[in-house]
């Protein structure tokens, strides 16, 4: 199946971390992977990771990435709950938030904000988390659609992406015959 959708990811850590990280991503998931820069459009089938030390955000329709050194949120630059927010404005309910494993606190607030946009957030299982913190402060706050193990939540991330692909067809089809 073709993928719908294209996936961003906040890790912390530097630069030369980050284009390791791209190419096992690349390796193992059998997806483009590549590190985010300033102004690039995404498309579907290819995952981007924050560029080091910079928030990663969107602007708005034709949607382009944008890197910035805003205030660090949870003592981090990259902040997940940044990329949320604006992810929640920019896509509302066709966003999909994915909480892993992590130290601190940092996606929850974000992911609130991607819940009442009307998307969707899936978070691995803290028992079986290498570090529980991050998924177990979204669980926490409530925002769970999903609890799973990190062997299924790939699975049920593309279930759900190509479940709202359709929507996005149905939608665009009812606006033509209109």
């Amino acid at each position: 199946k073709r993928c719908p959708a294209e996936f961003f990811v906040v890790q912390h850590g530097p630069d030369w971390m980050m284009k390791i990280l791209a190419r096992k991503i690349k390796k193992g998931a059998g997806f483009s992977c590549a590190v985010a820069y300033q102004y690039l459009q995404p498309t579907r089938g290819n995952i981007y990771l924050a560029l080091a030390n910079h928030h990663l955000i969107f602007s708005p329709p034709p949607v382009s990435l944008e890197l910035n050194r805003e205030p660090k949120e949870n003592y981090l630059r990259p902040s997940a709950d940044h990329l949320f927010r604006n992810a929640a404005t920019v896509f509302g309910e066709f966003c999909v938030a994915v909480i892993l494993s992590g130290v601190g606190r940092d996606g929850s607030q974000g992911a609130r904000n991607i819940k009442a946009s009307g998307g969707a957030v899936f978070v691995e299982d803290p028992k079986a988390a290498a570090v529980p913190s991050m998924p177990q402060t979204a669980l926490d706050s409530k925002v769970a659609d999903a609890i799973l193990p990190l062997n299924m939540l790939g699975e049920v991330v593309m279930d759900h992406a190509h479940h709202l692909n359709k929507e996005l067809r149905r939608r665009k089809k009812r606006r033509m015959t209109h």
